[in-house]
């Protein structure tokens, strides 16, 4: 009877495992939730549509798509584009009925799949055609920029362009990144940037399976081809005269750092542990004089029981010209943890910060010194493009309250106020 019992309950737990939810299938839902319910996303995608609708497709479903991304330019178009907020209550009344016709669309706007309607570049290269007999300009620069120019493109554009912009609306960024596939963009920065910038937003939002699979891409694709990615980002050389060597083992280590921390925050520290070593070795074989990344890589020396490597880390950091009395502080802390571990735990500072923040000066040395945002500014519809972050964000910005915008970026002194000051 007791035998019969055990094999029950085992048959029961197979059972119940293999009906267990796949966590990089359950995230895709969450997505879904967050794309549909968040606020700023409805009026923002159906800006997006309005501006992607071939007007000129007179079939009944473009008909309807189109008619649906002008009543959204009305409806927010007299709420955003005014020069003061209106007052008292017949002001917030007129507020209220905009706002409440906006997100009237929202079913309409969340059934709509922007990615089957044209690019926003498409669209304005047809407007260029119109205006100027030839679209020419905007076909040379598709092909030198962004070799392919597809949706996968244009997302992770909008993501980073988003993502650099000071007090930009997290929400923005993270659909952007979210929404772009990376294996379907040719050019080799353009691919890595946006594996990275993917696993970045993903893991800030929680999705740490999704993240990790962008994180592997990153990893993968900088390791296969680094030929092709050396070339193709000279641009982030950090030093003058580091090797492109370093500068691989720079990009990866980065790549490792956020794979570590999503399996860090989904509970598996074992694999956590061995990314974080190969950061800690990457960054190492870098030759990169980062503070922050030595500090990182001390830390995670300490938690991997490595003391003699989390002491080279240190005194490295202690011979670099920006070494100041809050990172003395910081060191000895450190060094007094490596000494004496007993009944203490040392986790003050790890956290997603750091990464945020290394992560966030890539993406902005892409955005100003990459071939791509240099050529794009030569463009008239490609810098039209370009704009389109900035100005929606200046209209956000100004009716924040009304609208409960929220920003990484904007916060993010917050995160990093008690580290290196």
């Amino acid at each position: 009877m007791k035998q019969g019992f055990l094999i029950l309950c085992m048959i029961v737990i197979c059972f119940s495992c293999s009906k267990k939810e796949d966590p990089y299938e359950r995230e895709k839902k969450e997505m879904k939730v967050f794309y549909d319910n968040s606020k700023l996303l409805i009026p923002y995608k159906g800006v997006k549509i309005a501006l992607r609708t071939d007007y000129e497709d007179k079939s009944s479903k473009s008909a309807q798509i189109g008619k649906t991304g002008l009543q959204t330019l009305s409806a927010i178009s007299s709420f955003f584009m005014r020069d003061s907020m209106p007052q008292g209550i017949k002001g917030m009344q007129q507020v209220y009925t905009q706002v409440k016709g906006l997100y009237e669309l929202k079913q309409q706007i969340n059934a709509i799949n922007e990615d089957e309607l044209p690019t926003i570049y498409s669209r304005l290269s047809v407007v260029e055609k119109q205006m100027y007999g030839s679209s020419t300009l905007s076909k040379n620069i598709e092909k030198s920029v962004f070799g392919t120019y597809n949706n996968s493109t244009e997302h992770f554009l909008l993501g980073c362009l988003w993502f650099v912009l000071p007090s930009a609306p997290a929400d923005m960024y993270v659909y952007e990144a979210s929404q772009s596939n990376e294996n379907e963009i040719s050019m080799p920065d353009q691919h890595l940037f946006a594996s990275l910038l993917k696993a970045l937003v993903c893991e800030q939002k929680e999705w740490h399976y999704t993240s990790e699979k962008s994180s592997t891409e990153y990893i993968n694709y900088i390791t296969d081809h680094k030929k092709e990615v050396l070339d193709a980002t000279e641009y982030l050389s950090s030093l003058p005269g580091t090797s492109a060597d370093n500068r691989f083992y720079e990009l990866r280590s980065v790549g490792y750092a956020l794979r570590g921390l999503a399996k860090h925050n989904s509970d598996r520290e074992k694999e956590a542990n061995e990314d974080f070593d190969h950061f800690v070795d990457d960054f190492e074989k870098s030759g990169v004089q980062n503070k922050e990344l030595c500090f990182l890589s001390s830390y995670l020396c300490i938690r991997n029981n490595k003391p003699d490597k989390a002491e080279m880390f240190l005194s490295k950091m202690e011979q670099l010209p920006t070494y100041n009395e809050h990172d003395k502080q910081t060191v000895v802390e450190l060094r007094g943890f490596i000494k004496d571990k007993n009944g203490k735990k040392f986790n003050k500072y790890f956290d997603s910060f750091s990464l945020s923040r290394i992560a966030f000066m890539y993406f902005y040395e892409v955005s100003t010194s990459s071939d791509m945002a240099k050529q794009m500014n030569k463009n008239d519809q490609a810098r039209k493009l370009m704009a389109i972050p900035s100005t929606v964000n200046n209209a956000i910005n100004y009716s924040g309250k009304l609208l409960n915008t929220d920003s990484l970026m904007h916060n993010a002194g917050s995160l990093v106020k008690d580290f290196f000051k």
